[in-house]
This record gives C-alpha cells, sequence and structure tokens, in this order.
C-alpha cells in the first residue's frame, strides 16, 4: 500500500507509519479511487441525455414543457451561451419574445451530488475532520 502512495518503507518506524502526511496521503490515494469508480455522466449537464434524466426529476414536468425546457438548456450550453438563438427568435418573434421564454421552462435541479463530493474533496485536502452524516450522497 506504502508503495502506491510513493511512501518508502525502508527505514519506516511505528511512528512514522502513523504520521499525519502519510494518512492523509493514504486517504487521498482511497478518495481518488472512489471518485474513478463514480460515473461522471451523471454529474455532466453538458449533454441533452443528462439534462432530460434530471428534469424527469421534476415533479410537475409535462410533455411540452420538458421539450422545451431540454431545448433552452441545450442552447444555453452551447459555445455561445445561446446569443444566437436570443437573436434569431427576437428577429422572429419580436424583441420581448425572449423574456416569455422562461416562463415555461422547468428548473433545472442543482447538482447537489457534485456539491457533495467537492465539498467531501475539499475536507480531504484542508484535512479537516469530518463526518460523513453531514453530506448526504444520492449517488
Amino acid at each position: 500500500m506504502l508503495e502506491k502512495v510513493n511512501i518508502p518503507s525502508d527505514d519506516l518506524t511505528f511512528g512514522k507509519l502513523f504520521s499525519s502526511d502519510i494518512s492523509r496521503k493514504i486517504i487521498e490515494y482511497h478518495w481518488q479511487k472512489i471518485l474513478s469508480k463514480i460515473p461522471k455522466a451523471q454529474l455532466d449537464f453538458s449533454k441533452p441525455e443528462n439534462i432530460l434524466v434530471k428534469l424527469l426529476a421534476n415533479d410537475n414536468v409535462r410533455p411540452m414543457n420538458l421539450l422545451a425546457s431540454l431545448g433552452y438548456y441545450a442552447l444555453m450550453s452551447s459555445s455561445d451561451d445561446g446569443r444566437n438563438a436570443r437573436n434569431l427568435i427576437e428577429k422572429r418573434l419580436g424583441n420581448r419574445a425572449w423574456y416569455r421564454i422562461p416562463k415555461s421552462i422547468l428548473p433545472l435541479p442543482e447538482d447537489s451530488n457534485l456539491k457533495v463530493l467537492i465539498k467531501i474533496s475539499d475536507a480531504i485536502k484542508r484535512k479537516e475532520p469530518t463526518k460523513m452524516k453531514k453530506y448526504f450522497l444520492l449517488l
């Protein structure tokens, strides 16, 4: 195990074995192994399929609102942040049309899973004692 975290074991004493530096390296190693097994696709909102899954978690979802919301968020995640789409819509449907769109758009739920993973990673980096019951992981 010590070789995996680049700790030489040739002059290791019992006191050094339980040092905070070695403990931190081992915890970070295992945390990275845990993170590598979590499907990142569920945390990524850049793909329409992932946006669709998140929108379907909404209680008052209807087919038209679902598709409108999916299209809206897909446009917003594009490279120009939807500016081109806004210009096209305003040219065709009028200046106020863009501002009426959000009324029919479902809210995209916060990605609490990603926030929890970031908080845990930060706590490990800061060497902060923490309890897992502080975090509710939905993965």
